[in-house]
């Protein structure tokens, strides 16, 4: 046999291997599904025939396919829209539309980092440059919850933010409760504080620990440890539902809260 015969049968024996490679990934891939502890090996085994398929073509001169069979093309995410994401919009340096379900305008003070985050599907917050772990977020169409793990609504709470202000004032894992009148942006509404009762039960599951809970909503959760004080301002917020402001910090002095009443009181309501 010369040598462009033996280079022929090559190139033969190289499609076959090709194509039993191009088989075997499928039988690997099928035994994938039917044990996940397969995966190291099949995807090892694939490797290895995939490149000797490689080096095979390299050694005949004959030009590599660059199309895996099967293969999604590979999609980007699109850009954020906005400077805060899809949901905050920036009309000036240190001010933020939030397109919540009632559109909240934030203006961020000199103590608070020039941005702020949206918190689950309808809320949004923001954080202190001046103390760590210190910030306040907003919670629009809050939903009370039962004291235990669900983060399910509790009836008792009723459906309005004098009455969800008062429920609040009596959970049993609070001490030192109060409730005051506020106005904010024009809408009378109620401030809640308190202090976590010693040795109370923390059973909902949140971030870095459990909590005592008090309001949810779809990814965003609020309540009290015993590293996580603060207080709440509840309004009744035309197209917002009720919303709940909550002003919070994980340092142990809880007065720093008090470094974030000019952000509160800047926000703004659609």
């Amino acid at each position: 046999m010369n040598v462009d015969e033996l280079g022929r049968a090559a190139a033969a024996e190289a499609r076959r291997a090709a194509a039993d490679a191009v088989d075997s990934v499928r039988m690997l891939d099928q035994l994938h599904r039917r044990s996940r502890n397969r995966t190291a090996g099949a995807i090892a085994a694939a490797a290895a025939i995939l490149v000797a398929i490689v080096v095979s073509a390299v050694v005949l001169h004959d030009k590599p396919s660059t199309r895996v069979a099967g293969r999604p093309p590979l999609v980007t995410s699109p850009p954020a829209q906005g400077c805060g994401g899809p949901l905050v919009h920036c009309p000036n340096p240190g001010t933020f539309v939030v397109s919540l379900p009632a559109a909240l305008t934030v203006t961020t003070p000199a103590n608070f980092e020039q941005g702020v985050k949206p918190c689950g599907t309808a809320g949004v917050e923001a954080f202190r440059n001046d103390s760590d772990g210190t910030g306040v977020t907003v919670i629009e169409r809050a939903v009370p919850v039962r004291y235990d793990r669900s983060w399910s609504r509790d009836p008792a709470a009723g459906t309005t933010a004098a009455s969800m202000a008062q429920w609040l004032a009596a959970r049993p894992f609070l001490i030192r409760t109060s409730v005051k009148p506020v106005t904010l942006d024009g809408i009378s509404g109620w401030q809640v504080s308190a202090d976590l009762k010693p040795g109370a039960r923390v059973p909902a599951p949140k971030g870095f620990g459990p909590v005592a809970p008090t309001f949810a909503i779809e990814g965003c959760t609020a309540g009290y440890r015993s590293n996580l004080s603060g207080n709440y301002t509840l309004l009744d917020v035309p197209g917002g539902g009720v919303t709940v402001i909550w002003s919070w910090t994980i340092e142990p002095n809880h007065s720093l809260i008090a470094g974030n009443q000019a952000f509160i009181a800047a926000l703004r309501f659609a």
